[in-house]
C-alpha cells in the first residue's frame, strides 16, 4: 500500500476548498435602466419630468398595478436612472407637472406647428448587469 504524504493530502485539501469557494453562489449584478424623455418633436430633452416605473398585470378579471414601483424626476439632460436588484420588464409613464396640452396646428401659409403635449408612455426591460437606455416622447 501506497503512503501519501503530508504535503500531498494538504495539497489536495487545500485545492478542495478552493473549488468549492470559488463555484459558491455569485451575488445578482444590479439591473440599470436610464430614461431619457424628449418633447413631442423630439427635438429637445426635459427636464423636471416625473418619471413612474410600474409592472401593469392582466388577470382574468382585468388589469391592475403590481407592487412594484419606482419613481424619479429627470435632470437637466432630460435623464433619470433606475436600479433594480432583479430583471423585470417595467411599463414607464412620463408626465411634465404643470404642463398644458396644446394640439398641432397649422399657419396661415400652411406651415405645420406641433403641438405640445405633457405625458409619454414606453416599456423598459431590466436585465442582469447590463444598462438598458430607453427614450420617451411626451405625446399624449
Amino acid at each position: 500500500m501506497k503512503k501519501f504524504s503530508f504535503f500531498t493530502i494538504l495539497s489536495v485539501i487545500v485545492l478542495g476548498g478552493i473549488m468549492i469557494l470559488s463555484g459558491s453562489c455569485n451575488k445578482p449584478k444590479p439591473c440599470k435602466a436610464i430614461i431619457t424623455v424628449m418633447d413631442t418633436t423630439g427635438a429637445n430633452l426635459e427636464a423636471g419630468v416625473t418619471v413612474k416605473l410600474y409592472a401593469q398585470v392582466t388577470t382574468a378579471s382585468g388589469t391592475a398595478i403590481g407592487d412594484l414601483e419606482a419613481t424619479g424626476t429627470t435632470d437637466g439632460s432630460g435623464k433619470v436612472e433606475f436600479t433594480l436588484k432583479l430583471p423585470a420588464i417595467m411599463d414607464i409613464r412620463a408626465e411634465k407637472p404643470n404642463c398644458t396640452i396644446t394640439t398641432h396646428t397649422y399657419t396661415s401659409t400652411g406651415t405645420y406647428v406641433p403641438g405640445k403635449y405633457c405625458t409619454g408612455k414606453a416599456i423598459v426591460k431590466f436585465e442582469e448587469g447590463v444598462t438598458n437606455e430607453k427614450t420617451v416622447y411626451l405625446k399624449y
